[in-house]
């Protein structure tokens, strides 16, 4: 799939097929997040890569907005940051590194045929003990956010319009 068709088809999936992904489909995928531009090359991601169905159901858990995402899911990805990935970096800049890393991931997804929904990393103080324990996050690493993967079990339309009342030409 080239990838203007791979932006305009992916869309959020929650719901997917009983079907594990392979070896080679999560390493592209993280090749993917890898290849994102960053902040002075400061390259803040890192991954947890969650395939054990008793941790992605664990992981339902920490918020009501992950159970539909996540329980069917074949595979998951948490993004966190290192704040510490380079002294040059901004810690604000970390965070848009991040968001085009995951983006990266989606549409890499979509490219190989399968589904994913990012869930960003708002999490109140509990949620955020509880997923740091699940998945033993060590300080000071900052979660990101988590994807969900599979292949999907549901179909949406695909987007590509632009959006008229949104766009503005030299001046607002």
């Amino acid at each position: 799939m080239d990838a203007i068709k791979a932006i305009f088809s992916r869309r959020s999936i929650r719901a997917y097929q009983d079907k594990p992904l392979d070896k080679s489909q999560i390493e592209t995928i993280l090749a993917a997040g890898c290849s994102a531009p960053s902040a002075h090359n400061g390259r803040p991601w890192e991954f947890i890569v969650i395939q054990n169905k008793e941790t992605i159901s664990a992981l339902c858990e920490v918020k009501e907005y992950y159970r539909k995402p996540l329980h069917q899911a074949a595979c998951a990805i948490a993004v966190l940051i290192n704040p510490e990935a380079d002294d040059k970096e901004k810690l604000g800049y970390m965070y848009q590194d991040c968001a085009s890393s995951t983006q990266n991931m989606l549409v890499a997804a979509t490219s190989l045929g399968l589904g994913s929904c990012w869930m960003g990393g708002l999490l109140d103080e509990s949620q955020m003990k509880m997923l740091r324990g699940i998945l033993a996050i060590p300080e000071p690493k900052i979660y990101f956010g988590i994807i969900a993967f599979g292949y999907p079990a549901e179909e949406k339309a695909q987007r590509g319009e632009i959006e008229h009342e949104k766009v503005h030409y030299e001046t607002y």
